[in-house]
């Protein structure tokens, strides 16, 4: 993991602004694969969702949207997958050709929206971020409604409340490890507060 650039706490601050409020940011996000020896990763570059690369793409209007590919994962991580047309799911492959990770950060000033394909997850004791009660949520990779954030199908969810917002991070595919970097990154969300005028 790797601190926030200065360019995406400004989206934070965007964000902040616009609501007129303090908001939650993330502190840590994925350090993401490098791109810049590859010309073909210049199409993937700020696109939102699994195809992405580079550094998170950030969007900040009435909920704040982070997404982020392509990243360094750990030996022998299982992060997305597709099953083959005889049935065996197998991993997607990076830029790198090893395991495709995805993350996808949200905040939102209303209520916790968690999309009607995703089940809760009993994970042993309370699960606390910022010694707050938080919840775990298994994300179908199937169906969803229309309207729905579909970025989420498949993905390990965490939802949390901070300064009044519901806040969610989810990694895609179901592992303790992506159980920890869930909480890594709920953890070390830090807050923003508007410019004042």
């Amino acid at each position: 993991m790797v601190p926030i650039t200065t360019a995406q706490h400004a989206m934070c601050l965007r964000f902040a602004n616009h609501l007129h409020r303090t908001v939650p940011c993330p502190g840590l996000l994925p350090d993401p694969i490098p791109t810049a020896s590859d010309p073909a990763a210049a199409s993937c570059l700020g696109v939102l969702g699994e195809g992405s690369c580079g550094p998170a793409v950030f969007q900040a209007d009435d909920l704040l949207l982070v997404s982020q590919s392509n990243f360094q994962v750990p030996p022998g991580y299982l992060g997305v997958t597709f099953e083959q047309y005889n049935g065996a799911i197998v991993p997607e492959t990076s830029l790198t050709g090893g395991p495709l990770g995805h993350l996808v950060f949200t905040v939102d000033p209303g209520i916790a929206q968690v999309p009607s394909y995703c089940a809760p997850l009993p994970v042993g004791p309370g699960v606390t971020v910022h010694s707050m009660a938080a919840s775990i949520f298994q994300c179908s990779g199937s169906s969803y409604r229309p309207g729905e954030l579909k970025l989420l199908l498949g993905h390990e969810l965490l939802v949390w409340s901070q300064s009044g917002m519901a806040c969610s991070v989810s990694f895609h595919g179901l592992s303790q490890v992506n159980l920890d970097l869930d909480l890594a990154v709920a953890e070390a969300t830090v807050l923003v507060p508007p410019t004042k005028r």
